[in-house]
């Protein structure tokens, strides 16, 4: 099993029984914070005077933040202008959700399930294989 990312282990963590992120506990928007605190913490951004450079092209194991690091489409942008691109597009952070799902399903961390007879269990929820 490789490393996860930062943002791929707190993912991994929140999914709940449905295999979704709880809108009321704000973890959608925490995922989207974890993936620009990881993006600076790796050297692909950085922040000089209120705007955000990028430094570098995404590259693995980093390749499903791509939603957030795309916003920035390889140029300077000051911080409220990212802010407001990222976290009033519901689109944004859906995609990144969905990459680190797929992510996590491919390293068989998450699994599809189907519904059960009693439909207790959403059709092509996630639910937690393992973890380390």
């Amino acid at each position: 099993m490789k490393i996860l990312t930062i943002t791929q282990e707190y993912t991994l963590c929140a999914l709940n029984q449905q295999g979704e992120l709880s809108a009321e506990q704000n973890q959608p928007p925490a995922v989207g914070v974890s993936a620009f605190i990881e993006l600076m913490q790796q050297g692909f951004i950085t922040i000089i005077n209120n705007k955000i450079i990028v430094q570098k092209e995404l590259e693995a194991p980093f390749l499903d933040l791509a939603p957030i690091y795309n916003v920035l489409n390889n140029k300077t942008m000051d911080i409220p202008t990212f802010l407001q691109k990222v976290f009033t597009s519901k689109n944004i952070i859906n995609e990144l959700i969905n990459n680190i799902k797929k992510t996590l399903k491919n390293e068989g961390l998450v699994k599809e399930v189907f519904a059960s007879e009693d439909n207790s269990v959403l059709i092509g929820a996630l639910q937690c294989v393992s973890f380390r």
